[in-house]
């Protein structure tokens, strides 16, 4: 169970670091879900939390590697020309996924730890998904602005929601190494 929950870590971990070099990822998104989904998976069997956050790992898994073939494309807030209803779309679906993904990852710890008291995981768990459902909320009631509203205004409130998320992120990765460690603590009283 601990080795599972370190490979949901480090696969979200690599999701959510973007290192390129030339425009090549040094830490392929692909991988960090295979590595989720690989994790998700072994415990799918304690809840079906884990099976739901399985997957969408491997529908992201699928998508990531369509974008790693088809190329990332030009347009978007970030290069200065406003994304198309196709690109906006593709991104709405991958952040439903990703929301699917975290809420699967956070109800199933939840779930798995509602009896025990040590370190108080499921509450931690439980403050993780508020925080990030709060932030994805708002990410989602954005993007119907997107098209309408200054582009200029639109990549600033973007860009604070993204921070947002990527805290909510870390947040949740921390939480997922607590209930490694404790799942490694139980396992080694046994």
């Amino acid at each position: 169970m601990s080795s599972a929950c370190y490979r949901i870590a480090w696969g979200l971990l690599l999701v959510l670091i973007n290192v390129r070099v030339g425009g090549l990822d040094l830490l392929p998104d692909p991988l960090g879900y295979l590595l989720a989904a690989s994790g998700l998976w072994t415990l799918s069997e304690r809840s079906r939390f884990f099976q739901a956050g399985g997957a969408a790992a491997l529908l992201l898994l699928i998508g990531s590697i369509a974008r790693m073939i088809v190329g990332e494309p030009g347009t978007g807030f970030l290069n200065g020309l406003p994304p198309t209803i196709l690109e906006l779309s593709l991104r709405l679906l991958d952040m439903l996924l990703s929301t699917l993904l975290i809420y699967g990852i956070c109800k199933g710890i939840m779930s798995s730890f509602s009896g025990e008291s040590s370190l108080n995981i499921a509450g931690r768990a439980r403050v993780c998904l508020g925080w990030f459902m709060t932030v994805q909320g708002l990410w989602l009631a954005s993007y119907p602005f997107t098209l309408n509203v200054d582009q200029d205004i639109m990549a600033f409130c973007l860009f604070i929601l993204t921070i947002a998320v990527m805290i909510s992120q870390a947040a949740v990765l921390l939480m997922l190494r607590a209930a490694g460690r404790s799942w490694r603590e139980m396992e080694e009283r046994k």
